[in-house]
């Protein structure tokens, strides 16, 4: 740890601070007996429903209702805009530093920033008493597992009814917990599962590289052996060469099967199957 806060201080203005519980409204818990860390953002939450005057409401036990999210036909005023967006911010926070269950939700509803109806004010309104409710739930980190990289991959085929585009997501875990991840809507349209996973397979491919790079420039010392999860097997058979290459006429799909293919012979990744229900 020394080794790596001096590398740290190489390159940046560090000022050291005694052991902290908290910071940015996150809450810091550790067990130095078991070697263990916790961070969750219980406060910050119940301050979100105080904020937005929800203690009445109903708390709900999922982000999302299973009402489809469409764009409004009319027209949001610039009050209603700005209250809309005060809660996408505020629901985007936790989303992308200790609650990766919302990760798609928040995605979703920032879609409709800048025309929200009331239906998507009312999903808002849900995810946060869905926070709120779930408000101690932690991201836990442990010492005693394995330092490697892992990595879990998906994508949802042509789920977005207005654009036929498919929903992808990564999560990337080191020391028992998650540290990267993110859901998002693929810029472009597939016309197969799995050319659709093959694009979020690439991207999850990347990112784990990226921050291998950065562990291995700040002297990091972790597992060389990366792996990304993947629960379509034929996409896994193509990009370890156990399954011919696809037939595709989308080009860029067609150049990420292959890229898929060369890092995977090369030893910078393995990409093995996992039943869609024991992913990460």
């Amino acid at each position: 740890m020394e080794d790596i806060l001096r590398q740290l201080q190489d390159r940046f203005e560090i000022r050291i601070l005694p052991e902290f519980t908290s910071f940015l409204s996150t809450r810091v818990v550790r067990d130095r007996k078991q070697k263990k860390l916790w961070i969750c953002m219980d406060q910050y939450l119940e301050k979100l429903l105080t904020l937005y005057e929800l203690e009445y409401h109903k708390l709900s036990d999922t982000p999302l209702s299973t009402q489809e999210l469409v764009p409004f036909d009319g027209e949001a005023t610039p009050s209603q805009i700005k209250a809309y967006q005060r809660r996408i911010g505020s629901i985007i926070y936790p989303a992308s530093t200790v609650r990766p269950d919302v990760a798609f939700g928040a995605s979703k509803l920032a879609e409709f920033m800048m025309n929200p109806s009331p239906s998507h004010l009312a999903e808002a309104n849900r995810m946060i008493t869905y926070l709120y409710k779930t408000r101690y739930q932690a991201i836990e980190y442990s010492a005693v597992t394995m330092d490697n990289l892992e990595a879990a991959s998906d994508a949802s085929f042509a789920d977005d009814s207005m654009t036929r585009r498919s929903s992808q997501g990564y999560l990337i875990k080191l020391f028992n917990g998650p540290i990267a991840w993110q859901a998002s809507r693929q810029k472009t349209v597939t016309t197969s599962t799995t050319e659709a996973e093959l694009l979020a397979l690439s991207y999850t491919g990347r990112e784990i590289q990226f921050l291998a790079r950065i562990f291995k420039a700040i002297r990091l010392d972790i597992d060389e052996d990366l792996s990304i999860d993947c629960d379509n097997q034929q996409t896994v058979r193509i990009v370890t060469q156990q399954a011919p290459t696809i037939s595709t006429k989308l080009r860029h799909v067609d150049i990420h099967q292959f890229w898929l293919r060369q890092q995977v012979t090369s030893g910078k990744y393995q990409v093995k199957w996992v039943p869609t229900g024991e992913m990460a």
